[in-house]
């Protein structure tokens, strides 16, 4: 009789507390690019999808974010409806009667959306996309990718050297004690190669790519991407795609990564650019 009371006793709280605490969080969101390389002016579509569990409230979803970084932002709710920011995008939400109740089980079980961008207003380069999605007031899921666009180029051949500026990798500032130094080939030959490296007092910051293409080609600037590994030290390799942008006019470089920067690069030599 006492063992039953016992047992009883422990159901019971077991129910207390799956009561109290509620189901589980069950949002599950999905991203994807379609065509994550376009020329300048052409659409890049995104698509977006959220599943939702058996037990969760679609009210409890706040918002979803994409993010383009360092370029534009899109805010919008569950319903689709426009937040803040989407400047040149569109939303095309796929599903109907979307349902808000009061409690659990309400509403669609999987929520689907199609984002188109214009690129028309857009600096060629390679920009790191995020998707956030808030539930309850909590960025709960992240999930990013990477889109490149790219302007027609007419350059044949292109070798640079540069020096000085100002490197930054990771938050730390390593100063000006740095050097650049690549060639982008002929159209048709091999890949192009080159490194950047950084120095601090004894530690030094190096970062060995491949030229991948050209995105932009003009009189006044080149814009190229490019992809390799850098290394703090004798620390672990780091991959990481990077965009190079040489001003002509003022004969200065900018290669920006997603871990590392350097600014500002004075040109000591170039040919063919």
């Amino acid at each position: 009789m006492k063992s039953k009371l016992i047992a009883g006793s422990i159901t019971l709280l077991i129910i207390t507390i799956l009561i109290i605490s509620g189901p589980a969080n069950a949002f599950t969101i999905g991203f994807s690019i379609l065509n994550s390389e376009v020329n300048k002016g052409e659409a890049i579509g995104f698509s977006v999808s959220i599943d939702i569990s058996d037990n969760e409230n679609i009210n409890d979803i706040g918002y979803i974010l994409l993010e383009i970084k360092k370029a534009s932002s899109c805010k919008f709710s569950a319903d689709g409806t426009i937040l803040e920011g989407c400047d040149g995008m569109s939303i095309e939400k796929n599903f109907a009667n979307l349902s808000f109740g009061y409690g659990y089980g309400y509403g669609p079980k999987k929520l689907e959306y199609d984002i188109t961008l214009n690129t028309e207003n857009y600096v060629p380069g390679t920009y790191q996309t995020y998707i956030y999605l808030s539930v309850n007031g909590k960025l709960n899921e992240k999930k990013e990718g990477r889109i490149t666009i790219r302007r027609s180029s007419e350059m044949k051949s292109c070798s640079v050297r540069a020096k000085d500026g100002e490197l930054e990798v990771n938050g730390t500032e390593f100063g000006k004690n740095n050097k650049i130094n690549f060639y982008v080939p002929d159209k048709n030959a091999v890949n192009g190669e080159g490194y950047l490296t950084g120095q601090k007092n004894r530690i030094r910051f190096s970062y060995n790519f491949n030229v991948d293409d050209v995105l932009e080609y003009s009189n006044e600037s080149v814009v190229i991407a490019v992809s390799g590994e850098y290394q703090i030290g004798i620390g672990k390799k780091v991959k990481e795609p990077a965009t190079i942008t040489i001003d002509k006019k003022d004969n200065k470089i900018d290669i920006i990564g997603k871990g590392f920067n350097a600014q500002e690069l004075e040109v000591s030599f170039m040919k063919g650019c």
